[in-house]
């Protein structure tokens, strides 16, 4: 029993051995965890454990790169950006005009529908006023506009046909004349080159009938095409002096509407 108190006494002067090392060791990896302080530097006292300091006082400063934007002069922006908006409309336009004459033919209808729309829409308005009903309105003053534009296109092809009897007559004089005026004229010109220039033209006619042949059918196709025009202007033309004002309204929704109080007095006026 007297050699209990000799080791209780070995045993904790070596505990207090071992945690004095356990303090040194801990102090030196909390050494080596420090940031690195420069020569003559002055580390800051906010900087935390882990975070990199500010430069020191005597590093050289580095100018910041310009903005590409401001680099670029003035007028060089201002030309670029001038530049694709011209692009942008000249392309707008090009696909625009390419639309138009992939369908020439409905285009050409509804601009002469609504030419005749605004020819007839006041008598449209005068009927409502004797007491007609909007569609009957609409049927008469249809079907009065284009008897009196079929009567005024018949008019001119019956002058037409009546005169070209006389228009063939003075056809040949005129080339009586020209050939009169040839043979006395000073370039010298015999009636035999003028009679081989007529058997030329003759002879190229008859070579180029195919030619000829072509051309007449394609003025039977250009007159399709008139009366499949008329027809549309004709249809387009009622739907329009009908529920024109509903059209119209739902044109306006395709337009912007910061820019629809502008282009919605341009309809009732026209």
């Amino acid at each position: 029993m007297s050699k209990l108190p000799g080791w209780l006494g070995r045993f904790g002067s070596e505990l207090t051995e071992l945690g004095a090392r356990l303090d040194e060791r801990r102090a030196r990896a909390a050494a080596d965890d420090e940031p690195f302080t420069a020569k003559g530097a002055v580390p800051d006292a906010d900087t935390e454990p882990g975070q990199v300091p500010a430069p020191p006082s005597y590093a050289p400063s580095v100018a910041a790169k310009p903005d590409p934007v401001a680099a670029i002069p003035w007028g060089m922006r201002v030309a670029a950006e001038a530049g694709w908006r011209l692009l942008v409309l000249a392309g707008t336009l090009w696909v625009l005009m390419r639309v138009i004459t992939a369908v020439e033919l409905v285009v050409l209808a509804f601009s002469a529908a609504l030419l005749i729309t605004a020819m007839l829409q006041p008598t449209v308005v005068r009927l409502k006023r004797f007491g007609l009903p909007h569609g009957l309105a609409t049927a008469v003053t249809a079907v009065l506009g284009f008897v009196v534009i079929g009567l005024v296109g018949w008019f001119v092809v019956w002058q037409v046909m009546e005169n070209l009897d006389t228009l063939s007559d003075r056809v040949r004089d005129g080339i009586d004349e020209l050939k009169r005026w040839a043979l006395d004229s000073p370039f010298h010109v015999t009636e035999s080159q003028i009679n081989d220039i007529a058997k030329n033209l003759s002879d190229t006619i008859g070579t180029n009938t195919e030619e000829i042949t072509s051309a007449g059918l394609q003025g039977v196709t250009v007159m399709v095409e008139f009366l499949t025009g008329l027809l549309l202007a004709m249809f387009s033309t009622l739907f329009l002096l009908y529920d024109g004002r509903r059209i119209w309204e739902w044109s306006l929704k395709l337009v912007p509407a910061a820019a629809r109080p502008g282009v919605a007095g341009a309809g009732p006026r026209a």
